[in-house]
């Protein structure tokens, strides 16, 4: 959500909340001041209200991504959808691939760990032959 409120004030205000100086400057204002939203809550005082909430100090004064959606959903009245089909389609389209790269990736893992276990998922591994480094100490 920090960063979250980072990347909003940012964009709002055309420069970061705590300054644009060297890292150790910043770094030092991020946890000892207050984020300078001054340009922001001229224009819009609400969304201000929303990035200021984002970059709470304590974690736990942070809002959460549900609160925050819940948030924007008062703000509506909104279509769905709120792009063109064709980025509708694309969006669709890579979240179905990032999908199915997920799962894949669960079943090579899945593999690998039967191919360790000696195969088949409930048999134990066989023990291999040669010397054992773990067995001797040495590499």
């Amino acid at each position: 959500m920090f960063a979250l409120g980072s990347v909003l004030a940012y964009a709002a205000c055309g420069r970061p909340p705590f300054g644009d100086e060297s890292g150790y400057g910043v770094l030092y204002r991020i946890v000892h001041e207050e984020p300078d939203l001054e340009p922001l809550r001229e224009l819009e005082p609400e969304l201000a209200d929303v990035v200021a909430a984002c970059l709470d100090k304590d974690p736990e004064g942070r809002p959460t991504a549900a609160e925050l959606l819940e948030r924007a959903a008062r703000h509506g009245p909104f279509t769905a959808p709120l792009w063109p089909a064709a980025i509708s389609e694309r969006l669709s389209e890579r979240a179905a691939f990032a999908a199915d790269v997920r799962l894949a990736a669960l079943r090579a893992r899945r593999r690998r760990r039967s191919h360790r276990q000696g195969g088949r998922p409930g048999r134990k591994a066989r023990p291999r032959a040669g010397r054992d480094w773990r067995v001797t100490g040495r590499c």
